[in-house]
Parts: structure tokens; sequence; C-alpha cells
């Protein structure tokens, strides 16, 4: 049963290796949103596509995806909203989203 549960044992291990090296790849797709660099909806739409790929909840590596004036955005919302994806993205929206003036 030693042989048994230590081939399991690096099996686990190759699982795991493969899924951080995944979601690394994912991540680095995404790029660090400022709120002047990048449209806050394609952003966000890569963010709700990685969490449906990987059918984990982004919300906890957001802030490591923020800088400047979108982190601080983040950073002002509520506990509650920093745990709920779409409360997150409409906040970035309503501070970078395309103004009316923008669209002409």
């Amino acid at each position: 049963t030693n042989l048994v549960d230590t081939n399991i044992y690096f099996g686990v291990i190759l699982l795991l290796q493969a899924i951080i090296g995944f979601m690394s790849k994912i991540l680095k797709s995404i790029k660090i949103f400022d709120g002047k660099n990048y449209d806050v909806v394609a952003w966000t739409e890569k963010l709700k596509t990685v969490a449906k790929i990987t059918k984990e909840c982004v919300t906890e590596v957001i802030p490591m995806l923020l800088e400047g004036a979108a982190y601080d955005v983040w950073n002002n919302l509520s506990d509650y909203s920093k745990e709920k994806q779409a409360e997150i993205g409409k906040a970035l929206f309503e501070a970078f989203g395309m103004s009316k003036i923008d669209c002409f």
C-alpha cells in the first residue's frame, strides 16, 4: 500500500502543478488595470471568462490586478462588495466607463 500511496501522492502533486501553471497563464493574460490603460468592459469580461473557465471565484486576485485609481476604487468598496465580482465590475465601470461625451 505504501507504493500505491506514494503514486497517488505524486499524482496529486503533478495535478496541482498543472492547475497552478494553467491559472498562472490565464492570469498573465489579463493586463494590470489602472483605469486608463485598458477598456474597463473588456477587462471585466476577461475576468468573467477566467471565472467561467476555472469555475473559481476571481475576486480574491482582483486587487493584485489593479493599480492606481482602479485600486483605489476597489479599496473603497465595502467588504461585502469586495467579495462580489459584479459589484467590483459595476464600481469600476462607474469610475472608468465611457461617458456620454466619450461616445462622440
